[in-house]
């Protein structure tokens, strides 16, 4: 097992050691390389007394002496800190669960087979794979999105196999069905059952920095002889990695787009777009101006952007393909899931907002979007163009770009409850978001895998992190998704419903007004369907359940009667 290597010396036998350590960096560097280095370093060894220099390594006490001298008895004792820190959690190393990962899975023990099917966008990756699934005795089918979910579980059914669904939000339990479709982090529920067959899609996902551990997690704990899995050609290198490291073998199928899709030699206007077109801009502004810009020319739009529920989204879509509408309007939310019939696709921008800046698209996102033209079994080939030359070279030069592979040398773990748990106990740390940082600076997986934190978890578990709550209360807390950002409706009602339940009240829904602006019954889905994910796990606290439900179909309803209205002006937002 791996135990620390910071050993734990005699006060004299440190001195000695420090003092020769001291010595032999004023050779090496020359003591003008760092001003004053000699008093520095007896400084940090005064308030650092039990620590080796050597152990920290000359690069390590380089960068600590070429700091001002006021600051180095801050950082000697924070050196110390994390010195004891590693040596009380060398203990911790002595059990498995925090020294090893894969081999604790009871999948080690099965032989598996992983079928990877590969390739673009409409080229029926899917397909295949759900056809398996269905004629397996047990299945289970695993999505990035709700609404991903949704419509498999529907496919899945319409071939005569009962199956249920079970998301963050919702769940559909069939009376005696043996087949599930899930959200991808709901597979901890299930990962200790057999399945004949498990698909795990939108693969290339594991190297996502927020939700990546899911994939991770699912790929390595499935205990199933048959592990499927979808995406771009680009993840292969991955993959195969990740198989070995399981001990699993790997068959790669690539798939070829059914339809042929090309790439406009000019961009087009928005008054002249044709019926069954799909655009594709990257904001809910930019999306609903276009409505009405388009509505504004005598069109019938539908529309999908994030901020919408899958039940809004898949309403939409049902209108455009039923010929209700001329013209969707989207986000890059359609680029997964919701198969639509459009013959020509046009971007509105060959750049978007990440959540952190504006920059111009990837690779694989041009491609994962523009792919969506020309659907095979609903359109022949596809046309993507734009409504500018610069936008159209942008994509044009985008989609004849080779995708860099996705090789990734080390898979993205999380801790469990249970091991923030103990770290709790046996470092008698109060704060959730100091275990789980306690737990990334010493966990030792091997070379394979490695610890992380979102730091947009990061900053929500630090909103929630009180230590009056206790620790079960705020993992629940830390594992529902903050619906509408940290200064929205939802997240401001999540803080009060956790100091509500510490204090022992009933969490009621607030009061939600149903008759309201887009913005506003967005902002109310948004509380809603948190305060649904919560109840889940807090039923006795949380007994509105039934009743959000209620109202987010309502609300969903009446989000649907606004979009679906024409507008002969442009919409304000």
């Amino acid at each position: 097992m791996q135990k620390s290597s910071l050993p734990v010396l005699e006060d004299r036998s440190i001195h000695e050691t420090n003092a020769r350590f001291i010595a032999e960096m004023l050779e090496s560097l020359g003591e003008r390389s760092i001003p004053d280095l000699q008093i520095k370093a007896d400084l940090f060894t005064k308030h650092a007394s039990s620590l080796s220099l050597q152990n920290l390594g000359q690069a390590r006490v380089a960068e600590i002496l070429s700091q001002p001298l006021n600051r180095i008895p801050r950082l000697a004792e924070a050196e110390l800190e994390r010195h004891r820190e590693k040596l009380h959690f060398s203990k911790l190393l002595q059990d498995p669960r925090f020294s090893e990962y894969h081999h604790l899975y009871p999948a080690r023990k099965l032989k598996r087979q992983w079928t990877a099917y590969l390739g673009p966008t409409n080229s029926g990756k899917t397909h295949g794979a759900i056809q398996a699934l269905a004629g397996a005795r047990r299945g289970i089918y695993l999505s990035p999105l709700r609404l991903m979910a949704l419509e498999n579980q529907e496919r899945i059914e319409q071939m005569g196999v009962p199956c249920s669904l079970v998301t963050g939000e919702e769940e559909i339990i069939r009376d005696g069905a043996t087949h599930f479709c899930c959200t991808v982090e709901e597979f901890v529920r299930f990962r200790h059952e057999f399945w004949d067959v498990v698909i795990v899609d939108e693969v290339q996902l594991l190297a996502d920095p927020k939700r990546g551990w899911a994939w991770v997690d699912a790929l390595v704990s499935a205990q199933t002889p048959q592990l499927m899995m979808t995406g771009p050609l680009l993840v292969e290198p991955s993959l195969r990695t990740l198989s070995g490291i399981c001990g699993d073998t790997i068959e790669v199928i690539q798939k070829q787009r059914l339809s042929p899709v090309s790439v406009s030699k000019h961009p087009i206007s928005l008054k002249g777009i044709e019926p069954g077109s799909l655009v594709v801009a990257f904001s809910r502004r930019a999306v609903l101006e276009l409505k009405g810009m388009l509505e504004s020319y005598g069109r019938t739009v539908s529309v999908v952007y994030g901020a919408l529920s899958p039940e809004v989204r898949k309403e939409q879509a049902r209108r455009f393909r039923d010929g209700d509408t001329e013209i969707m309007v989207a986000t890059d939310a359609i680029g997964m899931g919701l198969n639509l019939p459009a013959r020509t696709l046009c971007f509105y921008a060959g750049e978007k907002f990440d959540g952190a800046e504006t920059r111009p698209l990837t690779v694989q996102e041009a491609k994962q979007i523009g792919g969506r033209a020309g659907r095979f079994g609903m359109a022949e080939a596809g046309i993507i163009t734009a409504f500018d030359y610069q936008t159209l070279r942008t994509i044009r030069n985008l989609f004849v770009d080779i995708d860099s592979p996705l090789d990734l040398k080390q898979f993205q773990v999380r801790p469990s409850f249970e091991h923030l748990q103990i770290i709790h106990e046996e470092f008698s740390e109060k704060s959730l978001l100091g275990c789980w940082q306690i737990f990334n600076r010493n966990i030792n997986y091997g070379k394979d895998f490695i610890a992380v934190l979102p730091e947009e978890l990061a900053e929500w578990l630090s909103m929630i992190d009180d230590s009056r709550y206790p620790l079960w209360l705020r993992w629940v807390f830390a594992c529902t998704p903050v619906r509408g950002g940290f200064e929205g409706w939802a997240c401001n009602e999540a803080i009060t419903w956790l100091d509500d339940i510490f204090c022992g009240y009933q969490v009621l829904l607030p009061k939600i007004a149903l008759k309201s602006d887009l913005e506003g019954m967005e902002e109310s889905l948004q509380v809603v369907e948190t305060y649904v994910h919560l109840a889940k796990k807090l039923r006795e606290f949380m007994p509105d359940a039934v009743k959000a439900i209620g109202i987010r179909n309502e609300l969903n309803h009446s989000i649907t009667r606004i979009l679906s209205r024409t507008r002969q002006k442009k919409i304000k937002v």
